[in-house]
């Protein structure tokens, strides 16, 4: 694989971002913008995944090691919680039936907490 500078891998994920819908475009923006300041030191990933264009967060440079992945495809965006058990406290009975994962509209004012100590509602 060929390493590229920072700034030239900038303009290719902004090319990869400029194929989609203008309100997908400002959301997926939007949600970058946030994950980065909520991950600041995270390897930003960037990964064609089947019929997904995705940019996943992780502590490695392996897009396994990825804590949260901002996917996008043609009829939306998501916001995926890859360790979710790790991140978001499940009380036993949430915690016994879940499985590892789990994802968020972030086009959905809904989903996010409205108050603090709230936690996202992350399916």
């Amino acid at each position: 694989m060929k390493k590229t500078n920072s700034e030239s891998a900038e303009k290719q994920l902004r090319g990869f971002i400029g194929k989609f819908a203008p309100t997908d475009r400002r959301l997926i923006r939007a949600v970058r913008t946030g994950v980065r300041k909520r991950f600041p030191t995270a390897n930003e990933l960037v990964y064609d995944n089947y019929n997904f264009f995705v940019i996943g967060y992780s502590p490695t440079k392996r897009p396994s090691g990825a804590i949260v992945s901002i996917a996008a495809r043609a009829n939306g965006v998501g916001l995926c919680f890859i360790h979710r058990q790790a991140h978001y406290p499940l009380d036993f009975h949430e915690a016994a039936s879940s499985t590892q994962g789990g994802w968020m509209d972030p086009s959905d004012q809904n989903s996010f907490p409205s108050s603090p100590g709230e936690r996202p509602k992350v399916f």
